[in-house]
């Protein structure tokens, strides 16, 4: 589960980032939820090192940190 999620954008000389944060509320190996946990990602950028994570095209969270 989802909450207070805000989506914005940061305009500079390379381009434009995206971010994604809020809070999630996942559930463990038995089930059950463990409780609202913040969170923050942004789009990926493609490096001579590979992708990162981040957010796809499709808006799915790909990984946190």
């Amino acid at each position: 589960m989802f909450r207070n999620v805000k989506i914005f954008q940061v305009k500079h000389l390379g381009g434009i980032d995206t971010f994604v944060c809020g809070e999630v509320n996942a559930k463990n190996s038995f089930g059950g939820y463990v409780g609202f946990k913040t969170f923050i990602t942004h789009n990926s950028r493609v490096n001579e090192k590979g992708i990162t994570g981040g957010i796809e095209d499709t808006g799915r969270i790909v990984s946190t940190k």
